[in-house]
């Protein structure tokens, strides 16, 4: 069947916090709410967002950061769907992607290295979805049935995935 446009947004954003977990980033919050904002000094309509405590990143971090961006499209890619409405998750990475250029901003890199950091990234992103698929299929589906979610129950359903996956 499927999957409407709010599911996938769902799993973006479950995607999002669970590898903002899994590297050790604190989740406050995941909402799906469409709203007018500005990312990177561009204003954009926003579909949801997931609000997390983390450092300024470094350039021994920027793999983390750029991993935590790319999981909500990875987790998409998995899902067999319509063109129309892939493409339609498509345009709301753009606002990922003007992230993770707003990383690449704060620090000065050669392009080998940016090049060579997203690589890195796409690998960890694909590693978390396949690692904790479970608990962002639960994040997902709670999300989608109340639209937010607390950082305290993302991390409680990543736990309860944790002890019943060997």
């Amino acid at each position: 069947m499927e999957p409407t446009k709010l599911q996938l947004k769902a799993l973006h954003e479950a995607a999002h916090a669970v590898a903002s977990e899994s590297f050790g980033w604190s989740v406050k919050e995941v909402v799906l709410q469409e709203t007018r904002g500005v990312v990177q000094g561009v204003s954009s309509t926003i579909d949801g967002w997931t609000e997390t405590l983390h450092p300024r990143p470094k350039l021994e971090t920027i793999g983390f950061y750029i991993a935590v961006a790319l999981c909500g499209y990875a987790a998409i890619r998995r899902v067999d769907c319509s063109k129309k409405l892939k493409q339609d998750a498509v345009i709301s990475v753009g606002l990922d992607w003007q992230t993770i250029e707003g990383y690449f901003k704060d620090l000065i890199l050669e392009p080998g290295i940016k090049l060579a950091a997203i690589y890195d990234a796409v690998a960890e992103a694909e590693s978390v979805i396949n690692e904790k698929l479970k608990a962002i299929d639960r994040i997902a589906s709670v999300l989608e049935k109340i639209l937010r979610i607390s950082g305290d129950d993302v991390r409680r359903i990543i736990e309860e995935e944790k002890a019943v996956t060997p």
